[in-house]
């Protein structure tokens, strides 16, 4: 296998999007946005790395999330969520930081496949300029 030093530890299902990062780990970002979908304020989420010092989530709020909490309030939840994943991910699997979406990612923008699956090479193309980007906080609002 690609991987099979890491695998062997992991379960099949969660080996066929990891991704390298800048340290030379491998992180298999379904464990991780698993975790952080913990959180009912977050409908979807994209952890993406390849070639970062730690991985980042991309997320998508539930509908009507910031008009009825607001930022602060979604912010300090997020902050909250992410603090407590963290603590349960190995070093090199930590996020370094959360960044919300303005848009949904929908089949008809092209994000998701037609069964609803994450299309992580468009996503990261699409967010790669700004999870590169040196972090000013925890939560990054888009």
């Amino acid at each position: 296998s690609l991987h099979a030093s890491y695998s062997s530890s992991v379960p099949n299902y969660l080996t066929t999007d990891i991704f390298k990062t800048a340290k030379g780990k491998y992180v298999a970002p379904l464990k991780i946005e698993s975790m952080m979908q913990e959180n009912p304020y977050i409908e979807q989420i994209c952890v993406m790395g390849m070639g970062l010092p730690q991985p980042v989530a991309v997320i998508v709020l539930a509908d009507g999330t910031m008009a009825s909490q607001g930022e602060t309030q979604v912010e300090a939840d997020l902050a909250t969520t992410l603090t407590s994943v963290n603590a349960r991910l190995e070093t090199h699997e930590k996020l370094s930081h959360v960044v919300v979406a303005k848009d949904a990612w929908t089949v008809e923008n092209g994000f998701l496949t037609p069964t609803l699956k994450t299309k992580r090479n468009l996503l990261e193309k699409k967010y790669g300029e700004l999870i590169a980007k040196p972090k000013t906080s925890a939560i990054l609002i888009e």
